[in-house]
């Protein structure tokens, strides 16, 4: 049986766990004993007063404001309007970093000031949907908030990586082309795993190969694969990693072709007929292979 001195007690301890505890499982004696409703409405107001002291982060406190307005919420312990606004406010301002979870409070008191701000950073956090007529059976977002610069780079580094991409699409005009295309989305890693080296391993995940050539007819298969080597891909660092790119392929069961310009007037038309020739020599394996 409770009585009005244990609630004094606690308050004075600011054992607010306890106290809550009561309240929650009291209901009716705080209310029908005028003594223990005085002491409660003490607590309530001793609360308030003490809460600014304790750190933002403090878990113990958040939860019993959370507990607080679970009492509030389900009538055991009624919160009159201007205590309910602080038990909010204190609640938004403590899940600043949880942003959900302090919107979902903060839009009770929309106009107080740190419910407006957490409710703006939420919207400003969420994507804007593109109104469109397919929104029926397909949904088009964008990040509201957009700087306003243009950070993109091109695709190509050199004319002669433009050049050669031209080439490779006007000698395959069926297929579909893709340069700059990571190993790991080529190779079948658990296939491929044990036979790796530590350091193989390591390039499967970061390497690329310049230029990949797909069947769409076959669920985009890649079937013919390029790299362009230039002067940069004399150092040191990048000898070994091409090394391990060479050793990953061929591991594969794939080969990997090298193309490297040794005279500077090598065009668009060079590359076509080198491409055109390297696939009759291919055909022409194969066909032996076959017999």
């Amino acid at each position: 049986m409770i009585n009005q001195e244990e609630l004094f007690q606690a308050i004075q301890k600011e054992d607010w766990e306890y106290l809550m505890e009561i309240l929650h499982g009291n209901k009716e004696t705080i209310h029908s004993d005028s003594l223990l409703t005085l002491a409660a409405s003490t607590f309530i107001s001793e609360f308030f007063k003490k809460v600014d002291n304790y750190p933002d982060n403090h878990l113990g406190t958040i939860s019993n404001l959370e507990n607080l307005f679970v009492l509030d919420a389900g009538n055991f312990y009624k919160l009159d309007e201007t205590d309910r606004k602080k038990l909010i406010c204190q609640i938004v301002k403590r899940k600043k970093d949880k942003l959900d979870e302090a919107y979902s409070y903060a839009k009770q008191y929309p106009n107080e000031k740190i419910c407006k701000t957490v409710i703006t950073e939420y919207e400003k956090s969420k994507p804007k949907t593109i109104e469109h007529s397919q929104a029926d059976c397909i949904s088009v977002t964008e990040k509201k908030e957009v700087s306003n610069v243009d950070y993109t780079i091109k695709l190509f580094k050199s004319l002669q990586e433009i050049q050669f991409f031209t080439a490779l699409k006007n000698t395959y005009p069926a297929f579909h082309i893709y340069p700059n295309v990571s190993i790991s989305c080529l190779l079948n890693w658990q296939l491929l795993e044990n036979e790796l080296t530590i350091d193989e391993k390591k390039y499967f995940f970061t390497g690329i190969v310049d230029f990949v050539v797909f069947d769409q007819a076959e669920a985009y298969k890649p079937i013919y694969f390029f790299e362009l080597d230039s002067i940069y891909h004399d150092t040191e660092e990048r000898k070994k990693k091409d090394n391990w790119k060479d050793s990953i392929f061929a591991k594969a069961g794939v080969r990997i072709q090298r193309i490297r310009k040794t005279e500077n007037n090598v065009t668009e038309k060079e590359f076509i007929k080198l491409i055109r020739e390297l696939n009759a020599q291919e055909y022409k394996e194969l066909k032996y292979i076959n017999t």
